[in-house]
């Protein structure tokens, strides 16, 4: 399986709101977000570009994540302020 290039220095060309309030969330503008954004700390559950599901612990706020990532789930994320980058 090919992976999204995911390069720490190219740009953010798109973005979207990962809205988990009630739902999951699976990026609509591509397959695969490039990046996650997370405002505020806690962990992530996601799918990944190979389709594994994992839980990433404490992931840092107010950064953006270089990780490809196809679904991100609302049981077992506490972060909040999730951003798809692409």
């Amino acid at each position: 399986m090919s992976y999204p290039n995911i390069d720490s220095t190219d740009p953010v060309i798109g973005a979207e709101v990962a809205n988990i309030s009630s739902t999951d969330a699976t990026p609509t503008l591509s397959p695969i977000a490039r990046r996650l954004y997370v405002g505020v700390a806690g962990d992530v559950k996601v799918d990944l570009a190979d389709g594994s599901t994992v839980t990433m612990p404490t992931m840092a706020g107010g950064v953006w994540h270089f990780v490809a990532v196809k679904k991100v789930y609302k049981v077992g994320t506490a972060a909040t302020g999730l951003v798809f980058g692409y």
